[in-house]
């Protein structure tokens, strides 16, 4: 079997500068939290990294583990408002408690770091984490949920202790950060692996397993993936509801439940697992596949994996419907293998752009038009190409936004206010450079 703690040892080596860079952040990272719990933080922390699911994987987890405790859970970006990042036994916090964490407690910190070492201070991501873990202990959360951003080896949160590690899955995502290669960002990803502590999986590619394996036996960690019986255990669950769950059942979904039970169950075998699914069923995820009003969805699917996941459910569930596909895209994807499995499906598709790092518009259009062969619209405004998808809509069809969760965020936030701070960030950066 290759060695991939050797490779990963020789990308480092040859980004030597880059790695030193990440992992002195790791180390300001555990100063911070060390300042501000000298004690060790009081929760029990589970990390959720994958291409596709960390979120619902998240929210699984911390609605089946309140039968047992107060939970918590971390999850990002947001798609409207900045709190919706920080859930505390299924609600967000209060826009006030922002504000006071920020000012009372972090800010300050922010700028004692910021006196030790200019160079190192406290990152937007990093304040994140830390406010999330102020709100676990204010609220005295005893299992917290936290959501990976970008892969896992050099994301702040694998500096924190955790009594387990969770990957949903290694798709197409971020090869500019994690690797071309799908070994290389399966590598990424099993860096959030901790000593002595589990594994657990849904990813089912055999190769991909066996790096998990080899890092899991560096780490003298047990791998535990989830298999055909876990669910089966969410069909039949399913299967059983006088009401067909809405979240629950789309086909992606089962998969992220059927994880987050095999996780639940392992910590708390002595528990009925529908008790668990029943409290899965009570959750719902805001920009997953959510209907805002009658005909109208929105899905934060951004990457290759996510929007084959949406076009399967889109198959199954409205077959004969004609689809007014909103779409947008970021950084540097590209459109055709984004989209391929989506575009085909659209009666009419209006290409639009996104607030942060986007594709521009006239070339995602291009690019799908050679590939399908239609007509597609440019609508540079997402609000605009939103009213524009709107007046088309008719009986006959449903109209669906999605792509970039930024797009969607520009197009429907009821709050202009939030949406242009969410549309201008990192604007006093450019204007100082």
């Amino acid at each position: 079997m290759p060695d991939f703690s050797y490779y990963t040892a020789v990308d480092q080596i040859y980004h030597a500068d880059w790695t030193a860079e990440k992992f002195s952040r790791f180390e300001r990272m555990k100063e911070a939290i060390s300042e501000l719990w000298p004690r060790k933080h009081p929760a029990k922390i589970v990390q959720i990294a994958g291409t596709s699911g960390k979120g619902s994987v998240c929210r699984f987890l911390e609605a089946s583990f309140s039968l047992k405790s107060r939970t918590g859970a971390f999850t990002n970006p947001h798609l409207f408002d900045f709190r919706e990042r920080f859930s505390i036994s299924g609600k967000s916090v209060d826009q006030s408690e922002i504000t006071q964490v920020w000012e009372d407690i972090l800010l300050p910190l922010c700028v004692r770091q910021y006196r030790k070492n200019p160079s190192l201070a406290l990152s937007f991501s990093e304040i994140c984490v830390l406010m999330a873990l102020v709100f676990f202990q204010r609220y005295e959360i005893e299992w917290a949920f936290l959501e990976t951003g970008c892969g896992g080896r050099y994301e702040r949160l694998s500096c924190l202790e955790a009594q387990a590690a969770v990957i949903t899955s290694v798709g197409y995502d971020h090869p500019l950060s994690l690797g071309e290669q799908k070994w290389q960002r399966a590598c990424d990803k099993a860096g959030i692996i901790r000593k002595s502590k589990p594994l657990f999986t849904a990813e089912t590619d055999p190769q991909i397993l066996d790096i998990f394996s080899h890092f899991c036996q560096r780490s003298e960690s047990e791998m535990i993936p989830v298999g055909e019986e876990d669910e089966s255990l969410v069909r039949e669950f399913i299967a059983g509801q006088k009401e067909k769950p809405v979240f629950l059942s789309q086909e992606h979904q089962i998969k992220n439940a059927s994880l987050a039970l095999k996780v639940f169950c392992w910590f708390f075998p002595e528990i009925n697992p529908t008790e668990a699914l029943l409290k899965m069923n009570e959750v719902s995820v805001s920009g997953r596949f959510e209907e805002v009003s009658p005909g109208v969805y929105i899905d934060i699917a951004h990457n290759e994996d996510k929007i084959e996941a949406l076009a399967c459910h889109l198959k199954s569930s409205f077959h004969g419907k004609n689809i007014i596909l909103v779409i947008a895209l970021s950084n540097l994807r590209s459109p055709e293998k984004v989209f391929k499995s989506i575009a085909f499906l659209a009666s009419h598709i209006i290409v639009t752009r996104a607030s942060y790092s986007s594709v521009e518009p006239s070339d995602i259009a291009r690019k799908l038009k050679n590939m399908t062969g239609n007509e597609i619209k440019v609508i540079r405004n997402p609000r605009e190409a939103y009213k524009k998808a709107l007046s088309m809509k008719d009986k006959t069809n449903i109209v669906l936004l999605t792509g970039s969760n930024y797009m969607i965020d520009q197009a429907l936030n009821p709050d202009r206010k939030l949406a242009h701070l969410n549309n201008t960030y990192g604007w006093r950066y450019k204007r100082e450079n």
